[in-house]
């Protein structure tokens, strides 16, 4: 188990070094390139629809991380159940942003933009589920590339819409395009990944009472995500609607933020292989008990 876990851990933090720090200078070169208000109005936008991610997971990820990792005959039942859920999860969530940048008061060109967001965070949502079982069936090395996948197809295209591509302005709305084809790409490539290493038989539909019990069991998952994501995203949000000159202001926050947010990835990457091989340990020991 210890060789497993530092091997696994090394190929993935070496993955995301590779690529994770070209992504924090692409990220400034657009900022740079669009400039810093309408940079601003894309972080507090993309912060809003962060803050409401939590209606698209509602702790399903973590939990069924950990139910897999413990069960892992449990991953074509929970499958073609979860899928439907989270479809519907995802409609609430569209609305709920659309609602909420109507209460801001958001302009129509913020809407959009806010509309596209919210479509990449059901790509993300998806793409974090189709994870989740990887990780829970203990297939790091395949999730290790996954994690990256989305970061290279989005860094070689916006790389090559700034020098290749000869146009006077890079608009912020083709930064959001992009990172949408990254995501399409990732998705397919779990999805190839999933299937063809759990045999898995897709049979979806939407189970009301398995639904509702599922929702209750994620309910500490979902609390902890709720107050982790208005603690980290909120204050952008705050910046742009709150200050007279609140996209600019929001556009210098990001340039600090994204540095914190670069330091803490890698914390993060240990817990995405604690928590399977945790509830795996734990799962076999009640196994031995009973």
């Amino acid at each position: 188990m210890k060789r497993n876990f530092l091997v696994n851990i090394l190929l993935l933090v070496f993955l995301n070094l590779l690529i994770k720090p070209l992504w924090v200078f692409i990220e400034i070169e657009v900022q740079n390139k669009v400039g810093t208000e309408h940079y601003g109005l894309y972080f507090a936008l993309f912060n809003l629809t962060l803050i409401f991610n939590i209606i698209l997971d509602a702790g399903i990820v973590n939990f069924n991380n950990k139910e897999i990792a413990g069960n892992p005959l449990l991953i074509e039942k929970y499958t073609n159940r979860l899928i439907p859920l989270r479809a519907l999860l995802g409609i609430i969530y569209l609305l709920l942003i659309f609602i909420t940048g109507w209460i801001l008061n958001y302009s129509s060109t913020a809407m959009f933009m806010l509309g596209s967001l919210g479509v990449n965070q059901l790509l993300l949502a998806l793409l974090l589920y189709l994870r989740s079982n990887l990780q829970g069936l203990h297939f790091f090395r395949s999730d290790s590339v996954i994690s990256i996948a989305d970061r290279v197809i989005m860094a070689l295209l916006v790389i090559y819409m700034l020098y290749a591509v000869k146009t006077e302005t890079f608009k912020i709305e083709w930064f959001i395009y992009i990172q949408t084809l990254g995501y399409l790409f990732a998705v397919l490539l779990a999805g190839i990944f999933l299937v063809t290493h759990s045999k898995i038989k897709f049979k979806l539909r939407f189970d009301l009472a398995f639904s509702l019990v599922f929702l209750k069991k994620c309910l500490p998952y979902a609390l902890i995500g709720i107050l982790m994501l208005l603690y980290s995203f909120s204050d952008s949000v705050m910046l742009e609607r709150m200050l007279p000159n609140g996209d600019e202001a929001a556009g210098v926050y990001a340039q600090s933020f994204r540095i914190l947010l670069a330091l803490t990835n890698i914390s993060y990457l240990f817990s995405v292989l604690l928590l399977p091989m945790f509830s795996k340990m734990i799962s076999k020991k009640k196994i031995q008990k009973n």
